[in-house]
């Protein structure tokens, strides 16, 4: 009797913890699988993506010619980048700024110079494999993308930008 009373009485505080246990489970989820929260640190997708912004990643949908993805470079480091390239296409830089893709030249809103590495590490003309891109960072200045490591695969994408969200006091 004493063992009812009990829980009839709290039972409320029962519900409440079992209900915010689902909710924790499916936001869990929701967050391993479907969506990436990232803060952006550093300035390579400016003047778009500025550092603090927090952005939310898509994790299960086709990625684009012009969309800005995260993904991890060969040494593990999670980077962003704008994909200007894709299977099958080939990616060649003018000495004087400018790249070309499959020989035409492209034109962005971008207001920098693109140049390919000065390291050499990725030979021009590129030709991508199927399941491969070609990402560059919106600040062009700063060539730790594709010109300067290379193609990313498929596998090393881990989403696309849904939206993000300002940070405040600039």
């Amino acid at each position: 009797m004493l063992k009812k009373i009990f829980l009839k009485k709290y039972d409320f505080i029962f519900q409440f913890l079992f209900k915010t246990l689902i909710l924790l489970i499916i936001l869990f989820l929701l967050l391993s699988f479907v969506f990436k929260v990232h803060r952006a640190t550093g300035n390579t997708m400016s003047p778009y993506i500025r550092d603090g912004d927090l952005c939310i990643f898509y994790r299960m949908d086709k990625i684009y010619l012009n969309d800005i993805i995260i993904y991890k470079d060969k040494d593990g480091k999670e980077c962003m980048g704008r994909v200007i390239a894709s299977r099958g296409q080939t990616v060649a830089f003018s000495k004087h700024g400018g790249y070309f893709v499959d020989g035409n030249q492209t034109v962005e809103e971008n207001p920098y110079k693109t140049y390919a590495s000065k390291k050499k590490n990725v030979k021009y003309p590129l030709k991508l494999k199927n399941d491969e891109y070609f990402v560059l960072n919106d600040f062009r200045k700063i060539t730790t993308d594709s010109r300067e490591k290379g193609a990313i695969s498929k596998s090393q994408i881990k989403g696309k930008l849904l939206f993000l969200m300002r940070r405040r006091g600039f």
